[in-house]
């Protein structure tokens, strides 16, 4: 109640919440990114979050440093050329000794991305 009571008289006096002010970044960065619709569901739903969130909060840096980390992953960026998957399959055979396991796991992710 004291919150939205000291919200109130920040908008009457043309002041920013604090925490509206905190999130302001995260949106603006995340606004710029091409993010599938569930990761922006996601990151609108942590977003609303920070913005009602005091800054004293245990939660506040986990839920700040998530956002940072999110934003900052290459959404809709592509890097290289053609992946050559017998290449890959060598270097990994190659240097996996006794993890089949993992290398088999490795080549099953380059070929979903190829």
């Amino acid at each position: 109640m004291l919150r939205e009571q000291m919200r109130t008289i920040q908008r009457e006096h043309g002041e920013e919440d604090p925490q509206a002010a905190e999130a302001r970044e995260p949106r603006r960065r995340a606004d710029a990114l091409p993010l599938p619709p569930d990761a922006r569901s996601e990151v609108d739903r942590e977003l609303r979050r920070l913005e009602q969130m005091p800054a004293g909060s245990p939660e506040h840096g986990m839920v700040r440093t998530w956002l940072d980390w999110v934003v900052s992953l290459p959404w809709g960026k592509l890097s290289g050329g053609p992946i050559d998957l017998a290449e890959a399959r060598r270097v990994l055979d190659e240097g996996h000794y006794d993890l089949d396991e993992l290398a088999t796991v490795a080549r099953v992710a380059l070929l979903i991305h190829a």
